[in-house]
């Protein structure tokens, strides 16, 4: 039977290795679906109005989320050539550039924020309702914190182009982990801690993401990764950006 060495270490043979990915890919999709429940039911608790802010503004968090995660699907496809060429420092100028692409995403969202209004406009709740002000203050602060969103997205396809998916799962687990413990914390407030209502669980999820960019970069490092400044390199910016 067919077998394969390299990113898998020892030999395994094909179907061994797509469960090798497959297995911590699924996990981290669950994952990522997880953090959404986590944030639906602490704000649940606060109330119908808040809970329908969030149901109201699924669709732009998702629309962020998809936006976030453009560059990183240029990112995963680029660095897997490169690890397969053995060039990891290749590897290191493709997430740099990366991160350049996302930071473009980045500031156009941010761009969008003085017009999250029409948004609500047609969803057609009445300006100075409850479940308005709540939504605007969620989608506000989703937009935001769209910043370490894209970032370890980018982050985070580098472990996928080295095949190194369980690393990226055990990072993911780390990030929803510390997601479900500041959701409760922010957004019901605690000791010194004030409470943040809505706003909590976007700033829980803007903290946990902020978190898993800097574990990936030192984890990433231990692998000879070393994600460094750089000029942005067009070719490479053409080609993530495809």
């Amino acid at each position: 039977m067919q077998t394969i060495v390299g990113t898998f270490g020892r030999q395994a043979t094909p179907s061994a290795a797509l469960w090798k990915l497959a297995l911590p890919a699924i996990s981290i999709g669950c994952l990522h679906s997880i953090l959404s429940i986590i944030d639906a039911y602490w704000i649940g608790h606060l109330g119908a109005a808040e809970l329908k802010a969030m149901g109201g503004t699924a669709f732009a968090c998702w629309m962020v989320n998809l936006l976030c995660d453009l560059p990183a699907i240029g990112v995963h496809s680029l660095t897997s050539q490169e690890e397969g060429a053995g060039d990891r420092s290749l590897v290191a100028k493709t997430l740099m550039q990366g991160l350049y692409v996302a930071t473009c995403i980045v500031l156009f969202l941010w761009c969008l924020i003085p017009f999250t209004h029409y948004y609500f406009d047609v969803l057609g709740l009445v300006a100075g309702s409850p479940e308005r002000a709540a939504g605007q203050l969620f989608l506000t602060l989703t937009l935001v914190a769209s910043a370490p969103l894209a970032f370890s997205g980018v982050m985070m396809a580098g472990f996928k182009g080295l095949g190194k998916m369980r690393q990226a799962m055990y990072i993911t687990v780390v990030t929803v982990a510390m997601n479900a413990l500041l959701d409760p914390l922010l957004i019901w407030g605690y000791g010194p801690i004030p409470k943040m209502g809505i706003a909590g669980a976007a700033c829980a999820t803007a903290l946990s993401t902020s978190i898993a960019t800097i574990l990936a970069g030192t984890v990433l490092s231990s692998q000879n990764v070393h994600v460094k400044l750089c000029p942005p390199a067009w070719e490479i910016l053409k080609r993530i950006a495809q």
